[in-house]
């Protein structure tokens, strides 16, 4: 599983993110974790703070081992800073994820992402 550490020089010491975290075109970054076994995505700034979601939904297309390609979409939560999905993730959780953020009602993405995810 891939990690992203963000060292400060100052006396602030910023968090590792644990999960899958990818870099944007705009700078900023996202997270992707499962907890408690479902899709959560959240979107940081270049000092690794939290800022609100900027799309209105998310597929998330993955194949677990020996099994059919699954899908969930992802909401924002009711405060907007991340997304999640309503799907059970069965263990083991190692897959090819295929991840997609879509505005408004278009069926065509605004990003689109690929990566490997593994615990």
């Amino acid at each position: 599983m891939s990690t992203l550490t963000f060292l400060s020089w100052g006396s602030e010491e910023k968090k590792e993110l644990e999960g899958v975290v990818l870099n944007r075109e705009d700078g900023t970054i996202l997270q992707v974790v499962l907890e408690g076994n479902k899709f959560v995505v959240r979107f940081y700034d270049e000092e690794q703070e939290p800022i609100p979601v900027p799309a209105d939904r998310a597929t998330v297309r993955y194949k677990p081992i020996t099994k059919k390609m699954e899908r969930t979409v992802l909401l924002p939560s009711d405060d907007g800073m991340k997304m999640t999905g309503p799907k059970f993730v069965r263990k083991p959780h190692f897959f090819k994820v295929y991840l997609s953020f879509f505005k408004g009602e278009s069926s065509d993405a605004v990003e689109s992402y690929q990566f490997q995810y593994g615990e």
